[in-house]
């Protein structure tokens, strides 16, 4: 077996402030995060069992979504995450579009000394961490 690696495409995009915890020094926010890769195993768009009408559409996947790799997205300073919906495409090339909405609570630096004029910074990186098991 030939080792790759598979290129994951990840963005975020905050929906808004849930809470901010000032003794805890958290921050919560509604987040939406939007995660793309390309599977070739599940590719169907040269199979000669699927229809046309088929191969020219995406696949809702939401109900297998656990039946297929996808990355573990993690992030520096969370405490907690709650997801609360995903959407999951499938594309014929083997692409899959995942889209999840979660709650995040981060840790945060927050520096008081300047009140009521203070300002403060949150800083997360996000990044895969996978124990890798082949589902093929």
């Amino acid at each position: 077996m030939g080792e790759s690696l598979t290129p994951v495409r990840f963005s975020m995009e905050f929906k808004q402030v849930e809470e901010i915890n000032e003794n805890k020094m958290h921050l919560t926010a509604r987040v939406v995060q939007y995660t793309s890769w390309v599977d070739p195993r599940l590719a169907y768009f040269n199979r000669p069992n699927v229809s046309a009408s088929l191969k020219a559409d995406r696949l809702n996947m939401v109900d297998v979504v656990n039946s297929i790799w996808k990355p573990n997205i993690a992030y520096t300073e969370l405490n907690l995450q709650n997801d609360l919906q995903h959407i999951v495409y499938l594309y014929p090339n083997g692409t899959i579009e995942l889209f999840r909405e979660a709650i995040l609570t981060f840790t945060c630096k927050m520096d008081f000394s300047d009140i009521p004029s203070d300002e403060h910074y949150c800083h997360t990186t996000a990044y895969i961490q996978n124990d890798f098991k082949d589902t093929a």
